[in-house]
């Protein structure tokens, strides 16, 4: 699976205060941990690699691809959202607000899978964590922010180039019966502010692996959320109540309408999204400053969580994943697997060439339009199959207006179309109007 943030700008957040406090050390200290600095030229970020010495150690997030800074024009997206942090990773005790524990003690693109096995594990049972390793149970129900004694990790292994940071594990305990080969990949795009993150994993164990995966995406983009808009393709819908002095769903918008107030926190499941993939793109712009960001994946969700303080905000979209033994999730070998099959069921029916046409696809409603195109998208490069779309381009930036209604003025509705259209048509034809 592959996740792209696509950065627009930037406002730095500013964290609470908290005093010192005995077994904790400033957010600040985060900076001494073993990392690497990977850019384009025009997006820089600091990686932490999984080493023994590590920056994250809790039993929460994947221990894989923490990614502090990721700064564009100066601007940082993923700063210190707390003051101090916990320094033993088995300290569970209490602290003042603005102290983190190990389990939440980082920022940025955090990721975190839901556990496998707990329930069957039994009290002190082995149980697995994707991302991090075979824990120990010790409680009766699972606790995701406390901590949890690591029984192993298997091998993990890490390389970096100047644009990339590329980690690997590789587990087998036969002792649960779970194992996987796990690779992910950051990087910054060639020529563009943009970020990927694509994950491949292996089940190599002999139990199933049935989890969700979600990306946490600490954002310090407007300091109380205030100004805040988050877009998506679909109307929203709350299921927990949200406060409405602070937050206003407004369709496909939700609307930060006054600054959080520290000690004060606004979370709720979201739902109205579909079954496709196309729903998993949100804008999140501080409309005071104009700078954003975007955030897209290709697998559909199994469910949002939105969640913000005084210091950042967090959009939350959860993936669902089942791999049985032998099986891979890899995005890009599913499309590829797909598109030999749709070959091969071309040359079974003895279908030569394939060309389908697509008439007045701008009388379609926006979403319809969008909806279409993005399907093309599958077929592109699939051999002896040709699409011929007849649109009015007028009406397709007005479509991209619609789907996306919160694109800064300085990207465009109507450069952000004929980008989005040049990038899809090979061979466009302008038909002059009549008369």
């Amino acid at each position: 699976m592959r996740r792209a943030a696509a950065i627009v700008a930037l406002m730095m957040g500013a964290c609470g205060s908290a005093g010192a406090q005995p077994g904790t050390l400033p957010a600040t200290a985060l900076e001494d941990f073993p990392k690497v600095q990977i850019g384009n030229g025009l997006v820089t970020a600091q990686v932490y690699p999984p080493v023994e010495n590590r920056l994250y150690k809790g039993a929460r997030f994947d221990h894989a691809g923490v990614v502090f800074h990721i700064t564009y024009k100066g601007q940082d997206f993923s700063n210190y959202w707390f003051d101090r942090f916990v320094i033993d990773p088995n300290d569970d005790g209490k602290y003042p607000s603005g102290v983190q524990h190990s389990c939440c003690s980082a920022s940025g693109p955090l990721e975190e899978f839901a556990p496998v096995g707990f329930d069957a594990a039994g009290p002190g049972g082995r149980f697995l964590k994707p991302g991090i390793g075979i824990l120990k149970r010790t409680s009766d129900k699972y606790v995701q922010f406390v901590s949890a004694p690591l029984l192993s990790e298997g091998k993990r292994s890490f390389r970096s180039t100047k644009n990339s940071a590329h980690f690997t594990q590789d587990l087998n305990d036969p002792e649960s019966g779970y194992g996987y080969s796990y690779g992910k990949t950051v990087t910054m795009v060639p020529g563009k502010p943009q970020m990927t993150i694509a994950h491949v994993m292996k089940n190599t164990g002999k139990k199933d692996i049935v989890t969700k995966v979600y990306c946490h995406n600490f954002l310090t983009i407007s300091p109380g959320s205030e100004h805040l808009t988050i877009t998506a393709p679909f109307e929203w819908r709350a299921v927990e109540p949200l406060q409405p002095d602070l937050v206003k769903l407004d369709g496909k918008t939700i609307r930060y309408l006054a600054p959080i107030p520290i000690g004060v926190t606004t979370q709720s499941r979201m739902t109205g999204f579909g079954g496709t993939a196309r729903d998993y793109d949100f804008t999140i712009t501080n409309t005071k400053t104009g700078f954003g960001q975007r955030i897209r994946g290709d697998q559909p969700m199994a469910d949002i969580n939105m969640w913000s303080i005084h210091t950042n905000y967090s959009l939350e979209p959860y993936i669902a994943s089942s791999l049985k033994p032998g099986e891979t999730k890899n995005v890009p070998e599913e499309v590829g697997a797909f598109r030999k099959a749709f070959d091969q069921l071309l040359k079974e029916a003895g279908v030569k060439q394939l060309i389908v046409l697509i008439d007045d696809l701008d009388r379609c409603l926006p979403d319809t339009a969008i909806e279409t195109l993005e399907a093309i998208r599958l077929f592109v490069f699939t051999a002896r199959t040709a699409f011929v779309v007849a649109a009015d381009e007028a009406m397709i930036e007005y479509a991209v207006r619609k789907h996306f209604p919160d694109l800064p003025d300085s990207t465009g509705a109507r450069d952000y179309a004929r980008s989005y259209l040049e990038k899809l048509i090979q061979v466009p034809f302008r038909i002059p109007a009549l008369g």
